[in-house]
């Protein structure tokens, strides 16, 4: 699985990228890419309909089904962390919600912002604040 391939490379490593993406199949192999429509130059041996699947993958923050996901893998990796840390960001629901809403769908931004709380020394604190998480967010983005 090649996560992000558009994102890391230049519009000349995509081509190549993509143009040796389409020689990997074999009954043994799956390749998977991650793209980003719009961005992605696949090159001209590469057809984006032909040689590979196109799934749209969409979230929404009115979705409680998306703020769920995020929140089951930042419940999963803090828990297993330091319980301790959970414990103080579901105190106040608002503070968990909030960082999975921020999140955009994206469990690795979620992970920064926890990053951020953990080096402005929020979790030392008896509880997290909004303020608190506002201004991590604000260092994050």
């Amino acid at each position: 699985m090649f996560d992000e391939a558009a994102h890391v490379f230049s519009q000349s490593q995509q081509e190549k990228f993509f143009t040796f993406f389409k020689s990997l199949r074999h009954s043994k192999i799956a390749c998977k890419a991650s793209v980003y429509p719009g961005i992605t130059n696949y090159g001209k041996y590469f057809e984006r309909n032909q040689d590979a699947k196109e799934l749209r993958v969409s979230w929404s923050p009115q979705e409680r089904q998306d703020i769920a996901f995020i929140k089951n893998i930042l419940k999963k990796r803090i828990q297993d962390f330091n319980p301790d840390y959970w414990q103080k960001l579901t105190i106040n629901p608002e503070i968990i919600r909030t960082i999975c809403i921020s999140s955009n769908g994206n469990p690795r931004f979620a992970f920064h912002i926890i990053d951020e709380l953990q080096n402005s020394n929020a979790f030392k604190k008896k509880n997290i604040n909004l303020s608190i998480l506002i201004n991590s967010l604000r260092t994050v983005i």
